[in-house]
């Protein structure tokens, strides 16, 4: 067989960049570019030295790791909107139940509505809140809708299946709602 003259080289070993060397792990005396210092080591708990620098550089990439860990769940409920928009859940419900002749699906229809109007007018997302109000305001108009079989035991199953298109009504109102708002608002 020809030996090739085009075959590739490994780099040198010192060519080769170490990654544990003494500036990925702060034990050299500069720090290295584009991190900052370290504070300097508390004199009452005794981290002075080599133990205080390897402390630090051990949990300096956790620190990180948690900031970005609860950075996404930080605005995820607002207990403020979710009670209004419970109570215009409940409105909704009420209002176009009576206006509508269809019974519970009027009350859906309600419900999606004011999720619908939530989405178009607020400039957040607010699916959990939109949800969890939908949810609850259906639950509770199939619970004295259907008192009778709740408390005698089967209508527990309707109630379920209350919360959950009520839950569905409303992320489908809010989805709808937000989603006008970004045509409406959009470069053309």
């Amino acid at each position: 067989m020809a030996e090739r003259s085009d075959q590739r080289t490994r780099p040198a070993d010192d060519a080769i960049e170490d990654p544990l060397d003494d500036a990925t792990l702060g034990l050299d005396d500069e720090p290295a570019t584009g991190t900052e210092p370290s504070p300097p080591p508390s004199s009452d708990t005794g981290d002075s030295g080599i133990t205080g620098r390897l402390r630090t550089a051990v949990r300096a990439p956790f620190s990180a790791l948690s900031s970005r860990l609860t950075a996404p769940v930080e605005g995820l409920f607002s207990l403020r909107a979710f009670l209004l928009l419970s109570v215009a859940s409940v409105a909704g419900m009420l209002l176009a139940g009576m206006a509508l002749p269809f019974g519970s699906i009027g009350g859906l229809l309600g419900v999606a509505s004011v999720a619908f109007g939530t989405g178009l007018m607020s400039g957040r997302r607010r699916y959990v809140e939109v949800s969890a109000s939908g949810a609850l305001a259906s639950g509770i108009s199939w619970l004295f809708g259907n008192l009778v079989l709740t408390a005698v035991g089967p209508g527990v199953p309707l109630v379920a299946v209350g919360v959950g298109f009520g839950a569905l009504a409303a992320l489908l109102g809010h989805y709808f709602g937000r989603d006008l708002r970004a045509g409406l608002t959009g470069d053309v």
